[in-house]
Parts: C-alpha cells; structure tokens; sequence
C-alpha cells in the first residue's frame, strides 16, 4: 500500500531542465508529425495518429509534472515513457522522414523519463531504446 504523501518537495526548475526539454520537445515533435501524418491521407496511418496525441499529451502533462515538483513526477515519467517508447517504435517503421525522427525523438524522450524516474529494469538489465520496456520486445 502506497505511504501518504505530506509535502511536495521543492527544487529549482533548472535541477531537471534536460528531461523538460526533451519531453516538451516531443510533444511538439508529436503534434507537428500528427499534421503531416494526416496530409498523408493514408488510413493505414490511423494507428500512428492515435499514438502520436496519445504521446504528445502525456508529455505536456509530465512536463508539467516536473516543472511543478510534484510528488507524481517520477510515476508519471514512467507512463510517458512507456507511451514514448510505443510511439518512437512504430515510428521508425514508417517511411516518411519526419515520422522516422519523430520515433527517435520519442525513443530520446522515453530515455531520459527513465533516467528522470531512477527506474531498475526487470532482470537487472539497462533500458535501450528497442528493448521493450516491460519485458516487451
């Protein structure tokens, strides 16, 4: 059972500028790429433009998290990069341009959300961008 929570921690936004600026640049890297996806009027590209809001929101949320100093931060930061790590995958198997660097954008994101959250992986092995990050590959 999760312990209460009775004060927020304060720290400097400066503290985590990196993984600020990483998840708020995918965000926008997301919504552009959603855009361009749908000028491609390409049904097959249905799935992509669900993952691509789906990424970019929860990166705007985490940023927000983060700038804050929320208690939620470091959970949220996991979720993001989950969600990153599905969008940056599906991503590079597109064969546009901007949705190829939109996936690694997302892969950089879900990498420091990780980093942020001070996250062990299953079996003791590090997280990469590709690995599948629980336990999928």
């Amino acid at each position: 059972m999760p312990k209460p929570v009775t004060t927020y921690a304060y720290y400097p936004v400066e503290t985590y500028r990196r993984v600020l600026l990483v998840v708020q640049n995918c965000e926008a890297v997301c919504e552009n790429t959603v855009t361009s996806v749908l000028g491609m009027c390409d049904q097959a590209r249905v799935m992509q433009v669900r993952m691509l809001c789906d990424c970019a929101d929860m990166c705007a949320l985490t940023a927000k998290y983060i700038a804050r100093c929320s208690m939620l931060a470091k959970k949220h930061a996991v979720i993001c990069a989950d969600i990153c790590e599905m969008c940056g995958n599906h991503g590079l198997m597109q064969p546009d341009g901007q949705s190829k660097e939109c996936g690694r954008i997302c892969l950089e994101c879900a990498k420091e959300c990780v980093d942020f959250a001070g996250m062990n992986m299953p079996y003791g092995r590090a997280w990469a961008p590709g690995y599948g990050f629980f336990g999928r590959k």
